[in-house]
């Protein structure tokens, strides 16, 4: 009887001891600690964002409010590399060294990316590598049984650049989408500016602009800032900016065009003069698709080709969304070196204005 009783307390005692661990959560998941600060970059991206959900800011404002969400079906391999977010520290070089991920805590297994890329640009050069430098599993810390919704990427090696690009290898798709409450750079600025040549123009146009966005919000190497006009640009009839560098002469590799609110307000298309002894000659026609893929309603960033040597430029708008009945421009940015007065050669055809 009374090894009944003994066997009895035995049996209790570790029911009291299994109830315990039944209700002590789980201990939660370390997470890797940011490096350095956070720095104050834009995003932009040509990845299909769903409407609704399509403000890049959110990816950097430090909280987890709102959300950019990518329609993409779940069929598509993301591994090429066309699935991407540029990070540019608006103008200034900086070591870039961590990455801040966010994802709504309870849609990680259904939309949380799963897999990035990091390349850096390379500034000298002017160019995007050809892939990423290197990759990254991506590791949804939990607490408590439960995703945290926030996770820490290290660079393997920290990289100097005015620009990072993240590729979003792969991410859960179970509704054709995946999303990002957050995607925020961290690491040091060097204190060095990448310059835009478009600072040493005195620009002109033919239009009025807004007083609230002037004009010089094109060339103040701010893209937070914008030129916004209700100029009604045609083929027939072009909103014309120019840009007049004197007697320098440059030698322009590429130019930036950015915009705020590209879908509804961005340019679509664009003809682009250099002067040349004198007169206006047609260096390129660009067109911008601002719906479909590359439809968004912040932040878009147009890499363009220049390979001239001027001293003046001139961007006859053509086209543009006419959404809101008119057309913005946060930035032309120009990219290159000085350069000597090239030889005259023979007469060109001049444009007319």
């Amino acid at each position: 009887m009374k090894k009944m009783k003994r066997l009895y307390s035995l049996c209790i005692s570790v029911l009291m001891v299994c109830n315990l661990c039944a209700v002590v959560p789980a201990a939660a998941e370390p997470a890797p600690e940011l490096i350095g600060t956070k720095l104050d970059a834009r995003s932009y991206t040509e990845m299909p964002l769903e409407s609704g959900n399509r403000d890049m800011e959110k990816l950097n404002d430090g909280t987890m409010d709102g959300a950019v969400v990518v329609s993409l079906s779940k069929d598509v391999d993301m591994s090429d590399g066309s699935y991407y977010v540029d990070i540019v520290c608006n103008g200034y070089e900086a070591t870039f060294q961590s990455l801040d991920l966010g994802c709504n805590e309870g849609l990680v297994d259904t939309q949380g990316i799963k897999k990035i890329g990091i390349a850096a640009y390379d500034d000298a050069a002017q160019t995007w590598p050809a892939g990423p430098a290197e990759t990254h599993d991506i590791t949804w810390p939990k607490s408590g049984g439960a995703y945290t919704g926030k996770t820490v990427v290290h660079l393997n090696t920290p990289v100097t650049s005015s620009r990072l690009r993240v590729y979003i290898l792969d991410a859960n798709r179970e509704w054709d989408n995946f999303r990002m409450e957050e995607l925020a750079a961290y690491g040091e600025l060097t204190g060095n500016r990448v310059e835009s040549l478009a600072k040493h123009a005195a620009v002109t146009a033919n239009f009025e602009c807004d007083g609230g966005k002037p004009l010089s919000s094109l060339t103040d190497q701010d893209f937070a800032t914008e030129m916004l006009t209700n100029f009604e640009a045609t083929a027939e009839n072009p909103g014309i900016i120019t840009m007049d560098f004197g007697e320098s002469y440059y030698e322009f590799e590429s130019m930036d065009m950015a915009g705020l609110f590209s879908t509804d307000a961005g340019v679509t298309a664009m003809t682009i003069e250099y002067k040349k002894d004198g007169a206006w000659t047609k260096l390129k026609d660009e067109t911008f698709n601002r719906s479909g893929r590359y439809g968004t309603t912040n932040s878009q960033i147009d890499r363009i080709a220049l390979g001239v040597t001027t001293n003046g430029l001139r961007f006859k708008i053509t086209d543009y969304v006419k959404s809101w009945g008119h057309f913005r421009i946060s930035e032309l940015a120009l990219y290159g070196k000085a350069g000597d007065s090239p030889d005259p050669g023979p007469d060109p055809e001049p444009v007319k204005s």
